[in-house]
């Protein structure tokens, strides 16, 4: 059993999403013709790691990242964003958790969000932001949205549409 990552280029939520759709099909009939079968199941097996959805979150207004600063520090529109999403996680987990095995995969000293905290060295934090913030000096405003969020919980079995929707929503309280 092998696990692999798949990453995007920026873009907007409802094209993300529409991306994810796409994403998720074009590996399951290219596996399904090579014989093998891909899963996106979040937990398959007790002694494995789980399959997460990490999504990084860019909060753009006239096309300045909100979330850091021109120093690369974070603003207080950041630190809202993310306290909207702690707020509303247990809700979020209904769109981006949406079958049992998701919970399996938040097991304690499994690089898995398990307590709802926000934080930058620890894997374990729902909302996490990425450590090379602190020393990327040279990201200039075209590159704006190299300073992210990383939404850890949601997993593969959500509905992008619903899940990115409702991340759209707690981001704005």
């Amino acid at each position: 059993m092998e696990q692999h990552e798949i990453e995007f280029q920026p873009q907007s939520l409802e094209r993300l999403a529409r991306t994810i759709v796409i994403a998720k099909w074009v590996v399951r009939n290219v596996c399904k013709r090579h014989g093998v079968i891909a899963s996106f199941v979040p937990k398959l097996a007790v002694e494995h790691a789980g399959n997460g959805m990490h999504i990084h979150l860019c909060a753009v207004r006239r096309r300045e990242n909100i979330l850091a600063d021109r120093r690369g520090e974070m603003t207080d529109e950041g630190r809202q964003v993310i306290g909207g999403i702690l707020k509303l996680s247990s809700s979020l987990a209904a769109f981006g958790n949406t079958i049992p095995p998701s919970y399996l995969r938040f097991a304690i000293r499994k690089e898995s969000p398990s307590v709802i905290f926000w934080g930058t060295k620890d894997r374990l934090a729902l909302v996490r932001v990425p450590l090379w913030w602190s020393f990327r000096d040279d990201i200039g405003k075209e590159d704006s949205c190299r300073r992210t969020l990383e939404f850890r919980a949601p997993d593969a079995s959500s509905n992008p549409y619903l899940l990115l929707a409702g991340i759209s929503l707690a981001a704005e309280l």
